[in-house]
């Protein structure tokens, strides 16, 4: 009898719903300093790099205000 293995996007869909279940409190605090490393959020697509200051902490998300990061400041100028 041959074992059979799920594929790839099976596990990863699988993984996926698992840790859309489980929410891991926020660890941010008011005034913090942030650097964004976005992973698969299609809204921050573009922005990693940038750094930001938690303005506004909900249980499982916060609010940044962001800053251009420099080097990306000297490619709009000129």
């Amino acid at each position: 009898m041959a074992i059979t293995f799920p594929s790839d996007r099976i596990v990863k869909d699988v993984v996926d719903r698992i840790r859309q279940r489980i929410k891991i409190p926020n660890p941010y605090h008011i005034g913090e300093i942030c650097i964004l490393l976005p992973k698969d959020n299609p809204d921050l697509r573009g922005k990693a790099g940038y750094w930001g200051v938690v303005s506004h902490v909900k249980e499982y998300s916060c609010t940044l205000q962001t800053a251009i990061p420099a080097a990306n400041r000297q490619r709009r100028n000129g």
